[in-house]
């Protein structure tokens, strides 16, 4: 429960702050991306991936 509020708290500190991409949000968690985007999924409806680096 607890990974799954950090990850909550810093996707939604997108809004006010500083945007945190769901790989950023992955590294400092501790979890993969694939569970970063589901659990937004979850809680939240809708996901901003990535951008692809080109």
């Amino acid at each position: 429960m607890n990974k799954i509020k950090q990850i909550i708290k810093l996707y939604q500190q997108k809004e006010t702050k500083r945007k945190f991409s769901d790989r950023e949000i992955a590294e400092k968690v501790g979890v993969s991306r694939q569970y970063v985007n589901k659990i937004i999924r979850e809680y939240l409806g809708v996901v901003e991936l990535t951008k692809k680096r080109r």
